[in-house]
């Protein structure tokens, strides 16, 4: 969660890689590097855009969530958010962190901010309704890219029509409130990027609007736990299974 200068507040990046095969593929899509996976009946009618963490789109454990999804009945797409500037899984607890958001560790200097990462966004969207005919789309987004869920559910008629985000990285109560269309949260007890305190102010902003929402707050685990958890721990494997559950059985409904 961001603080009032919008700043991303130091992630607890620890976890533990899955095992199993991607079943989809690494492709290009909308002129960006994405993992993107089809239903088992290839519909294209509805889309889960998926805004990874900071491990980005080659990342198994994001890869095998998106399959997920995939076997729901949903058209996945997965893009690079980050041009290939990733943050390694064995470099999550040493990484400087605001050095990487702000672009240091790239060549170009390109930061990983709204002003790059929409257009990013905007285009998957453009091309899921002009080249593949998709009729509704709901984005998901994990640490890094619960922002932009928010974002894209600002205008639901050019973005998403349906948001899900789990333990945010850098978010803004502003993104918050510009929210239009339902939203599902998940959240951790131990997550100093979105502690107690404004997981409730989420929650009051969300009474206000009158909108479809919800928010499950999971116990014993951390920020991560919905890609990274350990699935040899009881409860970290129950909390990582029930928000995607939580996910799903919100787009059903809405969208």
């Amino acid at each position: 969660m961001a603080d009032q200068t919008g700043k991303h507040t130091k992630c607890c990046y620890t976890g533990f890689k899955h095992e199993g095969e991607a079943q989809g593929e690494l492709t290009t899509f909308a002129g960006y590097d994405a993992y993107v996976t089809y239903p088992e009946n290839r519909s294209t009618e509805r889309a889960v855009v998926f805004l990874s963490d900071v491990m980005g789109h080659k990342f198994v454990n994001s890869q095998l969530l998106a399959d997920e999804w995939a076997k729901r009945g949903y058209f996945v797409v997965m893009p690079d958010l980050f041009q290939g500037d990733v943050i390694q899984f064995n470099d999550i607890q040493t990484i400087d962190f605001p050095k990487w958001y702000s672009g240091g560790y790239n060549e170009k200097n390109i930061p990983h901010t709204p002003e790059v990462v929409d257009p990013i966004v905007r285009d998957v969207i453009r091309e899921l309704k002009e080249k593949y005919g998709v009729k509704k789309i709901g984005g998901t987004g994990h640490c890094f890219g619960a922002k932009y869920v928010c974002r894209f559910l600002a205008d639901p008629e050019n973005g998403f029509q349906v948001g899900y985000f789990v333990h945010p990285g850098s978010l803004d109560y502003e993104e918050v409130e510009g929210v239009k269309g339902p939203i599902s949260i998940g959240s951790a007890e131990k997550d100093p990027s979105f502690p107690v305190e404004k997981v409730h102010r989420v929650q009051e902003i969300l009474l206000k609007k009158g909108l479809p929402f919800q928010i499950n707050f999971y116990q014993g685990v951390g920020h991560g736990f919905s890609t990274k958890g350990d699935p040899n721990d009881k409860v970290a494997r129950w909390a990582k299974e029930n928000t995607f559950e939580q996910a799903v059985s919100f787009f059903n409904a809405f969208l």
